[in-house]
């Protein structure tokens, strides 16, 4: 029953998704915000709870990680639609997403441990801090450009946003080129304990 309730609330997170993009399409600026801090809520709680109920399970892990993913993509194609972040930032993301899934396999599959155990299929999320930090503050995005274009004037809101989604780019960026040349390493080296004792932080990079 307690893991039924914490995959509920990962997958309230979409339907509550699915909502914000019609709230942000529509213009309701309030009720978006207000959906926005339920599904960041959703997303802190489920996983406290599988922690400390101890029903954390590999299953669980990918479906919040998907439902973060999903949340990204959603909430951006509103943003884009409404002129909130440009077409180019929501690539971005994409784009990121996608190298993250790509060097995860790789690294899991030459022996690096992952953030979850990969059991039979021999891939589990890697993360590198500075990919973490990006993954965050792409989380985060939706919330603050709503907050900057209510409570700000629009040439100024533009500005600002303009000038965080340069640099959540440019982390991603320095995140990708650190984890395609940490996968170029391992096709270097075929020496996984060498990569691990280099490079602790991806053991569990928080």
């Amino acid at each position: 029953m307690k893991l039924l309730f914490v995959n509920l609330l990962t997958g309230l997170r979409l339907v509550l998704g699915l909502l914000l993009v019609a709230l942000i399409v529509m213009n309701h600026v309030p009720a978006a915000a207000v959906t926005l801090c339920l599904i960041y809520a959703s997303d802190i709680l489920d996983g406290f709870l599988a922690r400390k109920w101890s029903v954390a399970t590999r299953g669980g892990a990918i479906f919040d990680l998907t439902a973060d993913v999903l949340f990204v993509f959603m909430s951006y194609g509103a943003l884009v639609i409404s002129g909130g972040i440009p077409r180019w930032f929501f690539l971005a993301a994409v784009l990121k997403f996608a190298e993250f899934a790509a060097t995860s396999v790789f690294l899991t599959q030459a022996g690096v441990p992952g953030e979850i155990n990969a059991g039979k299929s021999r891939w589990s999320p890697v993360f590198d801090s500075l990919g973490r930090a990006s993954g965050i503050m792409f989380m985060a995005v939706p919330l603050v450009v709503i907050g900057m274009f209510s409570l700000l004037y629009v040439n100024l809101a533009t500005g600002l946003s303009l000038c965080l989604e340069l640099l959540i780019a440019v982390s991603a960026i320095m995140s990708s080129v650190y984890r395609v040349w940490l996968c170029i390493r391992v096709t270097e080296k075929c020496q996984t304990k060498y990569l691990r004792k280099d490079y602790s932080d991806l053991k569990r990079v928080i």
